[in-house]
């Protein structure tokens, strides 16, 4: 199969900030994923992606290379190509064999996706070349398709492009260098022949080599520049790239407490969906998680000793998922587990209709931001976030949290997350040496307002630049 591996991934980082440990590749996490003719036994890696996970100070960070479906003989593959993004944000896994989530943005704080998208420009080539001339790049980009799915919220929603003020990057006449916007019909090629049967069709300038990017709440990710290198001319497309430049926590020694979350009066509001019935949370996701690992082999201890006194279930429960709470109902959810006060405190819900296997729709929220909203209310906030299937907008989640959490006292007691009013109890999954606060303890939960309750929150912001370039050869 190494025939059809045509798409790369390199990442370079600079050797200073490697040996100062600003920059970590210890929980390097790669993945990619197979969009290409179906052989058979699997599909060729000709169209997918491919990924690469790492981490900068305490922000994670996710890196996706793409090639999507092309257009056929001009005929237009737009339904392919959202299939082949679909199929990425829900497929790409990175080593979190556990977690199973639907859209790997939704576990990361910051995501870069880029490549050859291959989304054209519905135009007529005469058309969309007197709008390069009169460079109407407004104009241009209302016919464009990915721009328009996104609008919709068909694709990637939630993720975003800076403003394209450049010449469509493909197809070019390679080694042919543009000196005047008077030569654009000797720059582009506007009509290709059929290999196979000769036939002549026509292909419009578009703006198939594409970048954009994602954050979670409370992160933030600011493109600096978005640009085309024209000057590149050993390839019918013309690469682009940006830059970026993002916030983080510095690293520091992990400061452990156990986080208790409510989640009530739940609704969702313009679903696209039959309404959901149950609602599963996710906390902390596992670029947040010091304990990831613990957790793990609690979890395969646990799934061993279930396996010897059911031994009729054979291995299956060698693979447990067993990180998501669950809800009979999205009425509410509770869970508590042991977190880094100075992460984001991520939490992702899902929510799921059982005359439907699939899930419906995801959705982050960051904690941590409502800890501090949450001051002047009893440690109760409201909040309001996007969901989306696999890319797809699927509505807006709203509801109320409740938040509070203890110090990290050694106890021997595993906790339980004893959420009254809740239809959904869910175990902390820490094991005895990870040092959790038992929720039955003595010690009264902090309120993040307290003058003298500052544990583990770590404002000092340290600002990275990030820049990355994407063509096609």
């Amino acid at each position: 199969m190494s025939l059809f591996r045509l798409i790369g991934l390199i990442g370079f980082g600079r050797a200073s900030m490697l040996e100062s440990g600003l920059m970590e590749f210890k929980d390097l996490a790669h993945g990619q994923v197979e969009c290409g003719t179906n052989l058979g036994v699997r599909r060729a890696f000709n169209k997918g992606a491919v990924g690469m996970g790492f981490r900068v100070g305490s922000s994670s960070l996710v890196l996706v290379g793409c090639h999507l479906t092309s257009d056929s003989d001009g005929s237009t593959r737009q339904q392919l190509r959202d299939r082949d993004l679909r199929n990425i944000l829900g497929q790409m896994e990175f080593n979190y064999d556990t977690v199973s989530l639907k859209d790997f943005s939704r576990a990361h704080h910051h995501c870069i996706l880029m490549g050859d998208l291959n989304y054209r420009v519905g135009l007529l080539p005469k058309q969309a070349i007197g709008m390069i001339q009169d460079q109407d790049w407004t104009n241009l980009l209302r016919a464009e398709e990915l721009i328009a799915q996104r609008e919709q919220g068909l694709v990637l929603a939630g993720w975003e492009e800076h403003p394209i003020k450049w010449p469509p990057t493909y197809r070019l006449q390679k080694n042919r260098r543009i000196e005047a916007m008077d030569d654009l019909h000797q720059w582009y090629t506007t009509e290709v022949a059929s290999k196979a049967t000769g036939k002549v069709s026509l292909r419009t300038p578009s703006y198939t080599d594409r970048i954009l990017h994602h954050s979670i709440p409370g992160s933030r990710m600011t493109c600096q520049g978005y640009h085309s290198h024209p000057e590149m001319l050993s390839s019918d497309h013309c690469p682009v790239s940006a830059s970026f430049n993002y916030h983080s926590t510095k690293p520091t020694t992990p400061e452990l407490a156990t986080v208790h979350v409510q989640l009530s009066d739940v609704r969702i509001e313009n679903h696209r969906a039959p309404n959901p019935q149950h609602i599963h949370v996710l906390f902390p996701v596992p670029c947040e998680d010091e304990l990831w690992h613990v957790r793990k082999l609690s979890q395969l201890r646990r799934a061993m000793s279930a396996s010897e006194h059911s031994p009729g279930s054979g291995h299956q429960n060698l693979h447990p998922n067993l990180a998501w709470a669950q809800a009979a109902s999205t009425k509410g959810v509770g869970v508590c587990a042991r977190c880094n006060m100075a992460s984001q405190l991520l939490l992702v819900c899902r929510l799921q209709h059982p005359d439907f296997p699939e899930d419906l729709a995801e959705c982050t929220i960051g904690l941590r931001n409502l800890l501090h909203q949450s001051e002047a209310n009893g440690n109760q906030c409201y909040f309001s976030v996007t969901l989306s299937a696999q890319g797809r907008n699927a509505g807006t989640l709203h509801g109320t949290a409740t938040l509070f959490y203890h110090s990290a006292v050694e106890s021997s007691t595993q906790p339980q997350a004893n959420c009254e009013h809740m239809t959904c109890t869910t175990e902390c999954l820490d094991v005895q040496t990870s040092g959790a606060q038992s929720h039955e303890s003595s010690e009264q939960p902090n309120s993040p307002a307290s003058p003298n309750n500052k544990t583990g929150f770590h404002d000092e912001i340290g600002e990275h630049s990030l820049i990355v370039s994407a063509s096609s050869v």
